[in-house]
């Protein structure tokens, strides 16, 4: 193993298992610097405070004084390709995934996403989600939604 952190973990007797899990305490957080895919490294990233977040609004609000916290983590093939966590405060805004495509994931929180004919989708934390190119839905944050993402643009 190459970690430097690493650390067998003890394994039943009939499975021997060794872990290169890094120990929480050592992991980036998520004020570090965007990580490019000139890396050949793994990328983790913490998904605790965001400390050194860019704050944003919605640029299409529905309702509400929304505020969002967004930490890239990752960027790659020139910038089409962006990972990292987004939170956000209460509120109603539309969405519009022309140019993208976006995975998603629920970490903390709750919130709706309303699809164009009223279809609501409820996401809680441990709900993955995908807006595929050109979604045009929005989003019903009640107090607080955490999420990790990982974006495509479309060239």
């Amino acid at each position: 193993m190459a970690c430097s952190w690493w650390k067998p973990e003890p394994a039943p007797a009939r499975a021997p298992a060794v872990s290169c899990r890094q120990p929480r305490a050592a992991r980036p957080s998520t004020g570090n610097p965007i990580v490019s895919e000139n890396s050949s490294r793994l990328v983790r990233f913490d998904t605790g405070p965001l400390t050194a977040a860019e704050i944003g609004k919605p640029r299409r609000p529905i309702e509400g004084e929304t505020v969002f916290r967004t930490a890239n983590a990752f960027e790659g093939n020139d910038g089409r390709v962006l990972s990292g966590v987004w939170e956000s405060t209460a509120g109603k805004f539309r969405s519009d995934t022309t140019g993208y495509i976006e995975f998603g994931y629920i970490l903390e929180g709750q919130a709706r996403i309303v699809d164009p004919d009223g279809t609501v989708h409820d996401l809680k934390p441990g709900d993955p989600f995908i807006m595929p190119q050109g979604y045009k839905g929005h989003w019903e944050v009640d107090h607080f939604v955490k999420k990790v993402y990982f974006i495509t643009h479309i060239a």
